[in-house]
């Protein structure tokens, strides 16, 4: 590594859990430290012993976070990769630890929770938000306390819970391109014990990706609920039912056309001799207008207790279904050419059963876990335009684990802390494949089985973490942990594919800091990570077959940098810094060995910022001005890191100014989101051998609205 960044790294001392965590009382801005339950209990983020990031709800709105990925753009050392399209499967990336596969049986390394439940189904992980109590992004392993073993960390949502005060809320959100976005909540009291709280989302915005010879793509329709019932048994035990679901059914999203094919007299087109020339990145020409359908719903059963005193016991019953069809214009262009359609159903069902124990200052936690995923998938390859050939490829995987797990947070002195956990999973899955062909004109038969599949695989292992933290004064703490993650192994999907590979493991060494002064809180965090037969995809342009083999060991360092600071009374900064670097020692793909990759989606510098003025007015009412942006250094969507997957460094900026009553019952406000209009892209895919061209998926153009929301 060069010596420049090892010394950025250490002059970051990247310091890295915290919040944004601010309100607006009278006439100025408070710092209000956030109560998370990162560790599966409510404590202060400040008490946390390792790294986290959490948004308030109220973050989220004055942020103008409208789905689960937007979260990226505040969040150090989180990427999100969009690999077909926007609204579909996304590629969550944290510290550099991801997967960049879009096939439907995979599972993400960054896990993704909403209340506690998991979600394996990659198309369920893009949603909407609506009525959030907060987010929190817990990075590094996490083999412990969570359900599924995750290498690189995890994402929790958490819904905002029933109450008795019956209290609501309505808001209206319009903008360019049509968008028209209604969210609405209210709290129902249903007796002494019992509460329930419903809560809807609506939202609309016209394809602001012009289709010159048919509909207009990248649009939203979308519509989702939770309604939830609450009721305290007695006075020991409270029962929780949460059913939720939503629907998105638009017109599948459409990427820009680059030719990368040398043709007659130099000129660059496609293998189909079509040239996108107009130099307008939201716009093409694409002759297939197919779907992306996604329908979501599911059900939770959480039940909490006292058993004895300092013994508590937690059960977390939950269902989820996900079903999505996605028919995409791979070519990218005015004529049939390369038609793929991608279909699944996956059904999931999980259980755990906690058992948590305070003994003075030291805390235990014992448990179980178990998760059955269903997975029906089918993929069609329509060739015909070019070929006359139609792939139609069928799997199914069924998905078992079960695990056990304990942990341990003692307290040595009065000072020093010990935290030891340790969990056991033993994971199974049974997998069939099969690919027939449709290859009349050629000469075939007019259906031929090539391949039929039938595998299965047994992953068994350890994970956990050893810790220890310091309070060297009451506003200063430290800490350093050892952690362990791993991700089974799984199969292939891809046309003509249905191969195997092995499990994945990953140990970080990360050393933490926590410290307030005046108005000001600093966290952060240095690590390592010794990554091991990393789960790596590559892509066949010559194929159109995307794989999954284990790559040789991987090394990242890094660390990150969060403040928050109320400079004055009225003006309020808050600050991320990410150093990263990565280093794949080698990994097969279809043209050989290479050595020396940087991982996908990992930026050798991320940072982010807010910087919001509040004032109050004569009348009592308050008016708060907003700034915030992000940016990314180069980065790559392909771990062959070639010149076509390459993003240069960029900013994205916005802006927001809001109008809040003296009662803070309602809330006007104006935005901007791109202000800059800047044009970067977020993911690519290289058809150039098979033809001629790769696909470019760009972020969202520079969108002008108004919003207002009125609470009771």
């Amino acid at each position: 590594m060069k010596k420049r960044k090892i010394s950025t790294i250490v002059a970051a001392l990247s310091l890295g859990a915290t919040t944004f965590g601010f309100v607006a009382q009278a006439s100025a801005q408070v710092l209000e430290e956030l109560i998370v339950t990162a560790q599966k209990r409510e404590q202060s983020l400040s008490d946390v012993n390792l790294s986290v990031t959490a948004f308030s709800g109220d973050d989220i709105d004055a942020l103008g976070f409208s789905n689960s990925v937007d979260i990226a753009a505040q969040t150090p050392s989180l990427s999100i990769g969009t690999p077909v399209g926007e609204g579909n499967n996304p590629s969550l990336v944290l510290r550099g630890v991801g997967i960049n596969d879009f096939n439907d049986n995979n599972e993400s390394t960054v896990s993704l929770y909403v209340d506690e439940v998991y979600l394996g189904a990659l198309a369920g992980q893009t949603f909407q938000l609506f009525d959030v109590e907060r987010v929190e992004v817990l990075r590094g392993p996490q083999g412990t306390l969570y359900g599924r073993n995750s290498t690189g960390g995890l994402i929790h949502f958490i819904s905002k819970k029933p109450g008795f005060e019956n209290e609501g809320n309505v808001s209206l959100n319009v903008g360019d391109y049509s968008l028209v976005e209604i969210e609405a909540a209210q709290d129902i009291t249903l007796g002494k014990n019992t509460a329930a709280r419903i809560a809807v989302a609506k939202k609309d915005h016209d394809g602001y990706v012009k289709n010159r010879i048919g509909p207009d793509a990248n649009e939203a329709n979308s519509l989702a609920y939770r309604v939830q019932l609450e009721t305290t048994i007695n006075d020991n035990w409270v029962l929780n039912l949460n059913a939720h679901g939503g629907e998105s059914d638009t017109v599948a999203p459409q990427y820009q056309h680059q030719a990368t094919n040398d043709g007659v007299g130099g000129v660059t087109s496609d293998l189909f001799g079509y040239i996108d020339t107009d130099g307008d990145i939201y716009a093409g020409e694409y002759s297939r207008v197919g779907v992306l359908d996604i329908e979501t719903n599911g059900q939770s059963f959480v039940v909490t207790g006292d058993i004895a005193d300092g013994v508590s016991f937690t059960s977390i019953t939950a269902f989820e279904s996900v079903k999505k069809t996605h028919e995409e214009d791979t070519d990218v262009g005015p004529v049939p050419g390369i038609e793929p359609t991608f279909i699944v159903d996956h059904e999931q069902v999980s259980q755990e059963f906690r058992l948590d124990l305070e003994r003075g200052e030291n805390i235990y936690t014992l448990g179980a876990y178990y998760y059955d995923a269903d997975i029906k998938g089918a993929q069609d390859l329509d060739l015909r335009g070019i070929g006359d050939i139609l792939l139609e490829t069928d799997y199914t995987q069924d998905v078992t684990s079960t695990a056990i797990f304990g942990r341990a947070e003692l307290r040595l002195s009065e000072l020093m802390g010990l935290t030891i956990g340790l969990r056991y999973t033993d994971e199974e899955k049974d997998f069939v494949y099969s690919q027939d062909v449709d290859a009349t004109t050629l000469g075939a038969p007019a259906v031929e089985r090539v391949l039929n599949i039938t595998d299965s695989l047994e992953n068994d292992a350890f994970s956990g973490n050893v810790g220890l933290d310091w309070d060297l004064s009451d506003a200063t703490s430290i800490y350093t942990t050892v952690a362990r993650g791993f991700k089974s192994g799984g199969f292939n999907v891809g046309f003509g594919d249905g191969s195997s590979y092995d499990s994945e493991t990953l140990t970080s060494y990360e050393f933490g800091l926590k410290t307030s002064f005046g108005r000001t809180r600093l966290n952060g965090a240095l690590f390592y990570y010794d990554y091991q037969d990393l789960q790596a995809l590559t892509f066949n342009s010559a194929t159109a077959a995307s794989s999954i083999s284990n790559a040789s060991d991987v090394t990242v360092l890094g660390g990150e940098l969060e403040i928050v600071s109320n400079v004055t009374d009225n003006l309020l900064i808050s600050a991320g810094l990410s150093v990263l670097d990565t280093k794949i020692d080698s990994i097969s793909t279809p043209v050989g060995v290479l050595q020396d990759r940087n991982l996908v989606l990992a930026p050798e510098t991320t940072a982010n910022i807010l910087a919001r003025y509040h004032q109050t007015l004569k009348s009592g009412s308050s008016i708060a001005y907003q700034l915030d942006g992000s940016y990314k250094s180069e980065h790559f969507f392909d771990v062959v890191n070639q010149p076509v997957s390459r993003q240069g460094g960029y900013s994205v900026w916005n802006a927001r100014v809001s109008w809040t009553s003296s009662d803070e019952n309602l809330e006007l406000a104006l935005w901007a989101k791109n202000v800059g209009e800047k044009e970067y892209l977020v993911y690519t895919f290289d058809f150039t051998d098979l033809g001629g061209y790769n696909q470019q998926f760009f972020g969202a153009p520079r969108w002008v609205g108004a919003s207002m929301k009125y609470s009771w």
